[in-house]
């Protein structure tokens, strides 16, 4: 009888010991968890923050673009022109019949038909 107690207690602690290293595996993985989950809230913080200042330039910018158009229509009905860009409704357009342009020596474009250099 003492050598089955012998047996059962080498078939035990080899049980502890399969047991304690599952046990020392999920200690180590609950740490990297623990370290991962840290690292995320980390992240989401600074996502947080992140959004929030965008936010803020979304509603500025979109302050601005209120005010643009505002001044855009004020300029309209006023009817002057308050604006520096040119204007297309002044656009020019010079038509030139390109069957017969050449490239000179020095790379000027020639048209021909009104005698120009372009």
């Amino acid at each position: 009888q003492l050598y089955e107690v012998e047996e059962d207690k080498t078939r035990l602690e080899t049980r502890l010991d399969g047991v304690m290293e599952k046990l020392s595996s999920a200690t180590d993985d609950k740490h990297r968890v623990e370290m991962s989950m840290d690292d995320m809230r980390l992240n989401l913080t600074e996502t947080r923050a992140e959004n929030i200042n965008l936010s803020e330039n979304v509603e500025e910018l979109q302050g601005q673009i209120e005010g643009l158009t505002q001044q855009l229509q004020l300029s309209f009905l006023s009817g002057g022109r308050k604006s520096l860009a040119p204007s297309t409704a002044h656009c020019h357009f010079n038509a030139c019949d390109m069957t017969n342009v050449s490239l000179d020596a020095d790379d000027s474009v020639t048209c021909n038909s009104f005698g120009e250099n372009m």
